[in-house]
């Protein structure tokens, strides 16, 4: 039985409320939920680098769970959860380390930071055939 808690609370549940929140059309919902599949991603890139030293830590099971169900729970959505931990922790060290900065730029929206002319300018010595050169 705990071993459907974690697909059913961690899969399963937010599968269901992350339609729930595109079908609504709610920006926090969709925000809230998006922020929670970023961390799952984390969490399971984590576990997947980790395997071999976690295969020994058996409490992780248990507090990978524990983790889950407090970035899932509802209750906790205002003051903790999933979109508190993405705002206090994990936006401020991409941002920081300008790991986002070159797609987006939040008051432009998604773009690229270099300018038309680089683009145009790169092109061009691609299709010229100069990297070739060399």
């Amino acid at each position: 039985m705990f071993n459907l808690a974690e697909p059913v609370i961690g899969i399963l549940y937010p599968l269901r409320a992350s339609i729930i929140a595109i079908e609504t059309g709610s920006r926090s919902r969709i925000r809230k939920w998006l922020s929670y599949w970023i961390l799952h991603s984390m969490i399971t890139l984590f576990e997947l680098s980790f395997a071999k030293v976690l295969s020994w830590a058996f409490i992780w099971p248990n507090m990978k769970l524990i983790l889950i169900c407090w970035l899932v729970i509802p209750n906790f959505s205002i003051l903790m959860g999933s979109a508190y931990v993405y705002e206090q922790f994990v936006r401020p060290f991409f941002v920081k380390h300008r790991l986002v900065g070159v797609w987006h730029e939040p008051e432009k929206g998604l773009i690229f930071s270099c300018k038309l002319e680089d683009i145009l300018a790169a092109w061009k010595y691609i299709s010229e055939g100069k990297w070739k050169e060399g």
